[in-house]
């Protein structure tokens, strides 16, 4: 019998460090949307995206999701943040489920793959959506339920044509849907 319990390890990063810039993330599944009170940040938000435009925003960022232990509202707590700015907090029954293990590994926090989307003149906010499971940084090792977080409504492969969008090469497009019924277009930026 030890007289120490051993530390949990961490997963592993699971995408390439150019996730972002290769436009890999055009390929996964829909984000989840479990980083909520991005309203109360609209103000970062902006300074990453810029200010509303006529077809809105989709930019690829690392989220930096930080344990906040000593947080008065949920001991469970995980700020997001983006470039060191919070934009939100994971759903408290996501946290929830995160916080024990994340705390065993002695583990501060962890980097997912995300999107900043929104900003359309008639539709202002901007919101934060995450692949939870798509680790930039080492993390806990996370296997999504279908229950876990609502699915965002996600665009069609590259194929289709829609909002313009910047990469390296110039502009590309993208048009916004789901399921056959388009619900808006976004322009969206690399990193």
């Amino acid at each position: 019998m030890s007289l120490f319990r051993r530390r949990p390890r961490l997963a592993r990063p699971n995408v390439s460090p150019t996730w972002a810039s290769d436009q890999e993330w055009r390929s996964w599944e829909p984000p989840r949307n479990v980083v909520v009170g991005e309203s109360h940040y609209t103000d970062a938000l902006v300074a990453l995206a810029g200010p509303p435009c006529e077809r809105g925003y989709l930019i690829p960022v690392d989220v930096l999701l930080v344990r906040e232990p000593e947080n008065p509202y949920d001991r469970n707590a995980f700020r997001a943040e983006i470039n060191g700015a919070k934009v939100g907090y994971i759903a408290a029954p996501i946290a929830a489920q995160l916080a024990d293990a994340v705390d065993r590994a002695a583990c501060q926090g962890f980097g997912v793959c995300g999107v900043v989307r929104g900003g359309l003149e008639h539709a202002p906010n901007l919101g934060v959506h995450v692949w939870i499971d798509r680790l930039t940084t080492a993390g806990p090792e996370i296997t999504l339920m279908d229950d876990i977080g609502s699915v965002a409504n996600w665009p069609r492969p590259r194929a289709e044509p829609g909002a313009c969008s910047r990469n390296r090469e110039g502009a590309s497009c993208l048009h916004a849907s789901t399921r056959g019924q388009q619900y808006g277009r976004f322009r969206d930026r690399a990193p």
